[in-house]
Formats: structure tokens, C-alpha cells, sequence
């Protein structure tokens, strides 16, 4: 078999070790993008039910501003009313803080992510966004 001396062990055992390292940070960074994109997703389900309670009464649900965690669902009778019809049902685990305000004529989501992304304007690490009617986002970095 083969003979290695200890500078070549060292060396073998040091660019193992450098691969490890680059490996984990791209999963790190892999799985930060990833929630990032399933925050946005899920925004847009919430979004999309606002909508479409929005062509039944021509109003959105009124509310001061509130966590979406204190949201458990929206019928036609409201945030968090029974009804007979269901918007939205949040069974959604929320990786991350969103907020929902709605004065009756517009709505408002907003949420931060956590990385770049230059199509909603975050060129340098994450920022604020918010979605507004007719699920329109719009984002600003925090730097």
C-alpha cells in the first residue's frame, strides 16, 4: 500500500478538514436562502386569501397591526371568526416574525429576509419587505 510521511498526512488531514468547513457553510447558506423562500411562500398564501375575500366583500379584513400568529384563520365573517367559507387557515410554522395591518381599503404584511436578493431589490444581505394589495412586494435593505 501506500506511504504517507507526516508533512503529506498533515496536508491530507488539513484539506479534509478545509472541505468540511466549505461544506457546512454552504448548507448554512443553502438552508437560510430556503427559509427565506418559504417565508415569501407563505406570505403569498396569506396574500392570495386576503385577495380573494377582497372580490367577495371589496374590503379586506380591518386590523390594527398583529402578529400572523394571532391569525388562526379568515372566513367571511373575518380574522379569527367562524364562518362558512375559509381565506385563509394558518397552519403555517412562521420561521420568522410577519406582521399583517389592514385599514379595510389596502393591507399590508410585512417581513424581513434574511439574505440577498437582487429581483426584490436586496443587493446587500436581507432587508424589510412587505406585501401589499394585489400582492405586490416590496423590499428595502436594513443597511
Amino acid at each position: 500500500m501506500f506511504k504517507y510521511n507526516i508533512k503529506t498526512k498533515v496536508i491530507i488531514i488539513a484539506i479534509f478538514i478545509a472541505v468540511l468547513i466549505v461544506m457546512v457553510i454552504a448548507l448554512q447558506n443553502y438552508s437560510s436562502h430556503s427559509k427565506d423562500l418559504v417565508l415569501v411562500n407563505q406570505v403569498r398564501v396569506l396574500a392570495t386569501g386576503l385577495e380573494n375575500y377582497y372580490d367577495k366583500f371589496n374590503a379586506y379584513p380591518s386590523s390594527d397591526k398583529i402578529v400572523i400568529d394571532n391569525i388562526s384563520y379568515i372566513t367571511e365573517n373575518g380574522l379569527n371568526q367562524e364562518g362558512n367559507t375559509l381565506y385563509f387557515k394558518n397552519n403555517f410554522k412562521w420561521d420568522r416574525a410577519v406582521a399583517y395591518s389592514s385599514n379595510g381599503k389596502n393591507y399590508k404584511i410585512e417581513f424581513v429576509l434574511n439574505n440577498s436578493w437582487p429581483l426584490w431589490g436586496l443587493d446587500k444581505g436581507g432587508g424589510s419587505c412587505r406585501m401589499t394589495y394585489a400582492i405586490t412586494m416590496q423590499c428595502s435593505s436594513d443597511s
